[in-house]
């Protein structure tokens, strides 16, 4: 299958897996904290591929729902690159994959919600990007940058109020954008513990 995202999947092979997760645990700390953060990304920068295999984010979604670690490796990867994108938390993107679809690429319904992000590929055609068709939705590229584009028309539509954002996406369903909020506290919980210093550092209030 051609690739559909040249750019963004150049970009990231040049940079190393550890400073992505930097990244998006970095999101959640203050401005305030830089220096703190700077010392981090250069820590980080340093492991060496095993290392990156065995950091907290990584290990402990793969073991909680049982995926291998590449995969996992890779959602992280996307959801960074899509979050970045449209200028949300990577943790928020992570914790609605978590709530959708448990990481699984394949998941599916009887509605025709498709993908890690659940995707209604019927509704949301002309959110694919150029020459994919809907079955790229079963792609984790593809779910992932769809899913977002959906987010960030609902952000939008609703003036920036994410919980209204989540009811929308995932169909009015009651107690959705709690479930993700939930989801979202536990990956910054693991992402505290990312080094001695971050123990120290408050959550900021974003996305």
């Amino acid at each position: 299958m051609p690739n559909l995202f040249p750019s963004i999947t150049s970009t990231l092979k040049r940079i190393p897996f550890a400073a992505l997760i930097w990244g998006i645990c970095a999101v959640i700390t203050p401005k305030a904290s830089l220096p703190v953060q700077a010392r981090e990304a250069t820590q980080l920068m340093r492991y060496q591929a095993t290392q990156e295999m065995s950091h907290p984010l990584t290990a402990y979604l793969a073991e909680k729902y049982n995926r291998p670690p590449k995969l996992i490796k890779k959602i992280i990867t996307l959801a960074y690159a899509e979050a970045t994108r449209i200028n949300v938390s990577p943790l928020l993107i992570l914790a609605m994959i978590e709530q959708e679809s448990g990481f699984d690429p394949l998941q599916s319904n009887s509605y025709g919600a498709t993908g890690l992000m659940q995707v209604v590929g019927r509704v949301h055609k002309d959110k694919l990007p150029l020459n994919a068709s809907l079955s790229d939705l079963l792609e984790p590229a593809t779910n992932i940058h769809v899913g977002a584009n959906i987010l960030k028309e609902y952000l939008k539509k609703k003036k920036g109020d994410l919980n209204k954002a989540l009811a929308q996406y995932s169909g009015n369903s009651i107690g959705y954008a709690n479930k993700v909020a939930i989801s979202k506290r536990a990956l910054e919980h693991r992402c505290r513990g990312f080094s001695e210093d971050s123990a120290q550092l408050l959550v900021a209030d974003v996305y």
